[in-house]
């Protein structure tokens, strides 16, 4: 299962991909919803001033339907160089390696009702992460199941009566 949308205690942005026994934790760059915004930004403007274009020279408006179609290829050169960015940032995100966690590694887990999961690792370090709405029930499921599986098995965290996942 994919968790998108998941934010870190530092406040990365990551993406988990829960499976048997482990979850990957995968950085998402924090460039990467900028370029998003640039491409569709662009072709929101873009379309605007085709509509706004093409009434022009329905009008009779003479030199402004040119100027008004440059201006759409502009806007259309940028969303295209925004979507390129996208596409890059998105390729170096997926190269980077994740980090795993797996359920034997897991010493204690609690969450709290706005669907903050808190992890206490076996090497005595803590992992935080935080989701809203639909995104922070599935990476509540999913952290429950992954330490459900675990602990059926044996080798999953160490039952202590805190713990809420």
């Amino acid at each position: 299962m994919k968790v998108l949308h998941v934010t870190t205690g530092t406040g990365q942005s990551v993406t988990m991909r829960f499976a048997d026994g482990h979850v990957a934790v995968h950085e998402v760059s924090p460039a990467r919803p900028r370029a998003v915004r640039a491409c569709a930004g662009g072709l929101l403007i873009g379309f605007g001033l085709a509509a706004v274009a093409v009434n022009a020279g329905d009008r009779g408006i003479t030199g402004l339907d040119v100027a008004l179609w440059i201006a759409v290829a502009l806007t259309v050169v940028a969303a295209v160089g925004g979507a390129i960015w996208w596409f890059l940032i998105e390729r170096s995100d997926r190269r980077r390696p994740p980090e795993v966690i797996t359920a034997s590694s897991v010493v204690n887990a609690r969450s709290t009702a706005d669907v903050t999961v808190t992890l206490e690792l076996a090497d005595g370090s803590e992992r935080s992460y935080s989701a809203v709405g639909h995104a922070g029930t599935l990476l509540s499921t999913g952290f429950s199941r992954l330490l459900a599986v675990a602990g059926e098995a044996g080798a999953g965290p160490v039952a202590d009566p805190r713990s809420t996942i």
